[in-house]
């Protein structure tokens, strides 16, 4: 369900009805017309709830009393206050999915009808998910957006028209896409811009006494050199290591545990990309952290000889790669589009009323139930 990854997650501390959140609104009522599209007070609302959703997740909350009601209402993000963000964000993102859909139209992309069924179908299961909440059971994020103002209907078009951003890149900028990116491009960005390399470190380091410190970075220093004169594998190096690691645990090893993976680190993984990026190829390196407190031993393998990474990061290498040509161009077509404001609906979506951290909650709690995953 990839629909999921890019969409936020939220608990109910009560149930309230629209009047308290949203203020009353006509049922189908124009609040905003962006080109030629209409959109409804509902589908401003459902927009707002999502981009609320994305500004509460950049919000540092370590220093703040999230059990206080709107603790995040004064809170800046990019220099605006949480409300000014969101409102602004909510406007940007209808006036994207109309852009989005102009752009499809240039450029002549269409969503297969299976692509039309499968983002019809994910959120309607994300709408529809039970649970037991704060005591009540079969409760829904669908039932909490109703008793807010959005409709499934409403709500399904919304999350379609954020959710076809994807597909549009796809079929512009994917393997069959009208732009397709060369192989070969491809390869060179990965090859320039990743690095593969396989890693062991002390689980319990920071736990032992420094003599025993000592002894561990001895074996490591040993180890590490050994692999640098070709005298010893860093595979067998690993294996010693993870068992050096569980001595006196009470606890064994698979063969799993006993096999280094390839991990992959590119610039934006700035600390261990430059870490590994110093290493020669099929080279070892210790790190110890300047406490004292983990120590790691990296081996880095060659990237031009690596088969698995450019697949797997297949996606994220084309995103890097022509995201601000993609972006660019939405920008374009936004910039000319005429906004018109039905200031009579739009005053009926009261934003201090809105509680978008109890959305956050009843939205988090739908995702783990339908996904059984915490992650945003």
């Amino acid at each position: 369900m990839n629909f999921l990854k890019k969409l936020a997650c939220f608990t109910l501390a009560a149930t309230v009805m629209v009047l308290s959140f949203c203020g009353c609104h006509k049922k189908g009522e124009i609040a905003l017309k962006i080109g030629e599209t209409d959109f409804t007070t509902g589908m401003y609302i459902a927009a707002l709830y999502e981009e609320g959703l994305i500004a509460l997740s950049k919000i540092d909350t370590t220093d703040l009393d999230t059990s206080k009601e709107g603790y995040y209402r004064s809170q800046k993000i990019d220099g605006k206050v949480f409300g000014d963000y969101a409102t602004d964000n909510t406007l940007d993102s209808l006036k994207k999915i109309v852009a989005l859909e102009k752009y499809m139209k240039k450029y002549d992309i269409k969503l297969t009808d299976e692509e039309e069924k499968s983002i019809k179908e994910n959120y309607t299961m994300l709408w529809n998910k039970k649970f037991l909440y704060n005591e009540e059971e079969n409760y829904s994020l669908g039932k909490y957006l109703e008793n807010n103002g959005v409709s499934k209907d409403t709500y399904l078009k919304i999350m379609r028209g954020i959710q076809i951003e994807e597909n549009a890149f796809d079929k512009m900028y994917g393997k069959e896409g009208k732009k397709a990116i060369a192989d070969e491009e491809i390869k060179k960005y990965f090859t320039e811009n990743y690095v593969v390399y396989n890693s062991v470190a002390s689980s319990n380091y920071s736990e032992k006494t420094d003599e025993e410190k000592a002894e561990i970075k001895a074996k490591y220093q040993d180890l590490e050199s050994k692999i640098n004169a070709g005298t010893v594998s860093f595979e067998d190096a690993y294996k010693e290591l993870v068992a050096l690691d569980s001595t006196g645990e009470g606890t064994e090893t698979s063969a799993e545990d006993q096999t280094p993976q390839d991990y992959y680190a590119n610039k934006d993984d700035e600390d261990t990309y430059k870490t590994v990026s110093e290493i020669a190829n099929n080279s070892a390196k210790l790190v110890v952290s300047d406490d004292n407190s983990t120590i790691t031993l990296y081996y880095k393998k060659d990237i031009n000889a690596d088969k698995n990474g450019i697949t797997t990061y297949d996606e994220t290498i084309r995103h890097s790669m022509k995201d601000e040509e993609f972006n660019n161009d939405l920008k374009a077509i936004m910039k000319d589009l005429k906004v018109t404001n039905y200031k009579s609906a739009l005053s009926a979506v009261k934003i201090d009323k809105i509680d978008f951290h109890a959305y956050m909650e009843v939205y988090q709690t739908a995702l783990n139930e339908l996904t059984g995953t915490m992650s945003y």
